[in-house]
């Protein structure tokens, strides 16, 4: 069976996306947290000069300080993740009566997953490495799978996985599954993840109900 540099077995079925529907699928990679951990150091130190994209629609501070740790100069690094606009406050009138004397002080909401995401990222900014990391919420229901895909300094797609669940704290006792993509199917889903990040980005112009900006972060700018 042939293997990655990284160490993955690359005979995968890949569903729709590629149309290998009778494609075996191999026999995939199990990694405690700690030794994915270490895996991913590798696979960041090995593809330098890349854009490399990790799909999580439940990323946190936990991924985000990952990348901010082993992210290697002159490479990008985009995160793409779910993030519902945010509605307005439901408890206004009783922050007005706080801010003015006249009530109690409002309990606080604890910190979201994207309090504790936007709170890494701030952390990124303060960090001098060379690289670069953007942030793009989508609407719920645009992202199901974890997958990270990594381009060469001419967007060419030259690897790809599958992850089996999200990396968070409340995961660290799981060991993940990596299961490569073949080659074949790079293309396709370079084509797939840039066709709905444009149709975000498109959306945003047109949202009307929220103040909705699906950029969470990008440390080109040190906004978050």
């Amino acid at each position: 069976m042939a293997q990655t540099l990284d160490g993955v077995p690359s005979d995968i079925r890949m569903g729709q996306l590629i149309g290998e529907h009778d494609k075996p699928r191999a026999r995939p990679l199990w990694l405690p947290q700690s030794e994915f951990v270490e895996w991913l150091r590798r696979l960041f130190a090995h593809h330098r000069s890349a854009q490399i994209t990790w799909v999580d629609p439940y990323m946190d501070d936990v991924g985000i300080n990952l990348i901010n740790q082993y992210g290697v100069p002159d490479s990008t690094y985009l995160v793409l993740t779910e993030h519902t606009p945010e509605a307005p406050l439901s408890d206004w009138p009783e922050r007005l009566l706080h801010d003015w004397g006249m009530g109690p002080e409002p309990k606080s909401l604890p910190p979201s997953r994207i309090d504790n995401l936007k709170s890494a990222c701030r952390s990124w900014a303060d960090t001098a490495h060379g690289a670069r990391l953007q942030v793009m919420g989508l609407p719920p229901d645009e992202l199901h799978d974890r997958m990270i895909l990594i381009r060469d300094a001419q967007l060419k797609p030259i690897a790809g996985y599958y992850l089996s669940h999200s990396l968070q704290r409340e995961n660290g006792n799981i060991p993940l599954t990596i299961t490569s993509i073949p080659d074949n199917g790079l293309r396709n889903l370079a084509d797939y993840l840039d066709d709905m990040v444009a149709r975000v980005l498109t959306a945003e112009n047109t949202q009307t109900d929220f103040n909705f900006n699906p950029i969470i972060f990008d440390s080109a700018a040190h906004i978050a």
